[in-house]
C-alpha cells in the first residue's frame, strides 16, 4: 500500500474501525475528502473482512443548481462503482425557521438523522465519514471560542455509534495529493469561502493566523490534544453515570427530584458534571447547557419553600431537596401508551409517545468490548447476546401479568413490581418501553432491566447493542 492507505489502514486498525462482517456505507458528497474516503475503502473495507454496501448523499435543498449537480455527481460514482446510492432529500431552511436555529446546526442535525435513515435502508453497521484532521482542528477551535467542556473539546469523535472517521488522521493535503496521483476530480462546494459561516472563517482566518504564531504542527497538536480530552470524557462520564442515579430520582407525581445532599457529596470537581447530566435528564434533548448548569445551581440555594423556574419545569425547595413539576400555568402532559411495534436487526424506531429513538445493532463480541465505554447521561444502553435475542424484536408498552427475571436477579418478578421498587411515577410506567424477543420473552425494560436469560455470557459471540436515546422531549 501507497503512504495513504497505509495511513488510513493504521487509524482504521488502531480505533478498531471497521470488523470483519461489517457492512459499510460511505458518505458522500461530490468533495474532495469523500471522494477518496469512497476510493480508499474500496481497497480497504475487502482487507478487513467487510464490504460496502451502498454511497449515501444528503441534498440540503439549500444552494440550488449547484446542489443538484453534486447529486447528480454522486450518482456517477455509484454507477461507477457498482453501488446503490441513497439520495436523501432535507429541507434545512424549513427546518432551522421552525426549530429556530441557524442553519448550520440544522444542517448537522439532518444530515446525520438521515445518515442513520440510510443506514437502515442499507442494512449497514458502519457508515464512513470523511472528516480529516484539519477538520478536526478547526472543529477543536470552535468548541473553544464557544466556551465547550471537555466533552466538546474533544472534538469529533473516530467511532461513535454507527459512524466512523478513518481519515481522522491524515490531512486535507494529504487527500488531495492522494486524489491528484490518480487523476480523479471532485467538486468544489462555493459555500466553503462564505466567511459568515463560522468554520469557514476559522478555516480561511483564524486557523491560518494561528499556525503563524504556532507553527504548521498546529492542526496535528490540536487533534492528539482532542484525543487526550476524549480519554478525559470517557472518565468523567463513568465518574456521572455512577452518581446520576442516586442525585436524581422521579417522583410519584411525573417530575423529578434533585437531592442536594447527595449532591454536596460528590467531589466539587465532578459536581459541575452532575449537573450537567441532570440538566440532560430532565429538558429536551440537545438543550443543556452550562448557562443553564448556572442557573440550576441558583437554583440550588433556594430556601425552604422558595420556587423558581427552569426551562418548562417549575422548580420548589422541599426540605434538602427540589422538585421539578410541570409548568406553574399548565400540568404535566401525561405520556401516550406504546403501541406494538417491530424493529428488525440492525434498525432504528421512534417512538414519540416516550420521546425516545431505538437504535439496535449487531457487534462481534471482541468488537464490543473494544468499544465499550461509558454512555453519557441519558442514553440507556443494553448489550444482549444476538443469538439468544434473534433478528426480530417486538417493542410495547408493560401489560398486565409481565415477568421476568432481571439480570443478576435470583428470580423472576412482576413488572408492576420491578417499576414500584424502581421508584417509577405511576403516570410513567405505561410509557417506558418493553422489549421482547419475536416469541413475547422479555429482553429489555428500558433503563430498568435486561432479561437475565439473554445478558451476555461467557461464550456469547454476537453482541446485540440497544441505545435508547432522547428524540426531543423529555426521555
Amino acid at each position: 500500500m501507497t503512504r495513504f492507505p497505509t495511513r488510513v489502514w493504521a487509524t482504521i486498525r488502531r480505533h478498531h474501525l471497521l470488523t470483519h462482517g461489517d457492512r459499510v456505507a460511505v458518505a458522500v458528497s461530490g468533495g474532495a475528502d469523500s471522494l477518496a474516503l469512497l476510493h480508499v475503502l474500496a481497497d480497504l473495507v475487502p482487507r478487513a473482512g467487510a464490504r460496502l454496501v451502498g454511497l449515501v448523499h444528503v441534498h440540503h435543498g439549500l444552494r440550488g443548481a449547484d446542489a443538484d449537480r453534486d447529486a447528480e455527481f454522486c450518482q456517477e460514482l455509484a454507477d461507477a462503482t457498482g453501488l446503490p446510492l441513497q439520495l436523501l432529500h432535507v429541507d434545512v431552511a424549513t427546518e432551522a425557521a421552525r426549530r429556530h436555529w441557524s442553519t448550520e446546526r440544522t444542517a448537522h442535525a439532518l444530515r446525520h438523522a438521515a445518515f442513520h435513515l440510510a443506514g437502515r435502508r442499507l442494512l449497514a453497521t458502519r457508515i464512513a465519514l470523511g472528516h480529516t484532521r484539519d477538520d478536526q482542528a478547526e472543529t477543536v477551535i470552535l468548541r473553544l471560542l464557544r466556551g465547550a467542556g471537555s466533552r466538546g473539546m474533544a472534538g469529533m469523535w473516530p467511532s461513535r455509534g454507527l459512524l466512523v472517521r478513518p481519515l481522522l488522521e491524515v490531512t486535507r493535503r494529504d487527500v488531495e495529493h492522494y486524489l491528484a496521483v490518480r487523476g480523479l476530480t471532485w467538486r468544489d462546494d462555493a459555500s466553503n469561502a462564505d466567511q459568515s459561516i463560522p468554520r469557514n472563517a476559522v478555516r480561511h482566518t483564524v486557523l491560518p493566523a494561528l499556525i503563524a504564531v504556532a507553527g504548521a504542527g498546529l492542526p496535528e497538536r490540536l487533534a492528539r490534544q482532542a484525543a487526550a480530552w476524549r480519554d478525559d470524557e470517557e472518565w468523567l462520564a463513568r465518574c456521572v453515570a455512577s452518581e446520576l442515579p442516586s442525585v436524581l430520582v422521579p417522583d410519584a407525581g411525573g417530575g423529578w427530584q434533585l437531592d442536594l445532599g447527595r449532591l454536596d457529596a460528590v467531589p466539587p470537581p465532578l459536581r459541575r458534571r452532575v449537573r450537567l447530566g441532570v440538566l440532560q435528564q430532565v429538558l429536551p434533548a440537545g438543550t443543556a447547557s452550562l448557562h443553564l448548569v448556572d442557573a440550576l445551581e441558583r437554583l440550588e440555594r433556594l430556601r425552604a419553600d422558595g420556587v423558581g423556574q427552569l426551562g418548562h419545569w417549575a422548580v420548589r425547595r422541599v426540605g434538602v431537596r427540589l422538585t421539578f413539576t410541570g409548568a406553574r400555568d399548565s400540568p404535566v402532559a401525561l405520556p401516550a401508551a406504546l403501541p406494538d411495534r417491530v424493529l428488525d436487526v440492525p434498525g432504528c424506531l421512534e417512538l414519540s409517545e416516550s420521546g425516545l429513538h431505538i437504535d439496535a445493532s449487531v457487534l462481534r463480541r471482541d468488537r464490543w468490548e473494544v468499544d465499550a465505554r461509558a454512555r453519557t447521561p441519558g442514553v440507556s444502553v443494553a448489550a444482549l447476546d444476538a443469538d439468544r435475542v434473534g433478528q426480530t424484536l417486538v417493542i410495547r408498552g408493560r401489560r398486565r401479568g409481565d415477568r421476568m427475571r432481571p439480570s443478576g436477579a435470583t428470580g423472576s418478578q412482576k413488572l408492576q413490581d420491578l417499576m414500584v421498587n424502581r421508584k417509577v411515577p405511576r403516570q410513567r410506567r405505561d410509557a417506558i418501553p418493553v422489549v421482547t424477543t419475536a416469541d413475547g420473552q422479555i429482553a429489555w425494560v428500558v433503563g430498568l432491566a435486561i432479561g437475565g436469560e439473554f445478558a451476555i455470557q461467557p461464550g456469547t459471540t454476537g453482541v446485540l447493542l440497544l441505545q435508547a436515546t432522547r428524540s426531543g422531549g423529555k426521555a
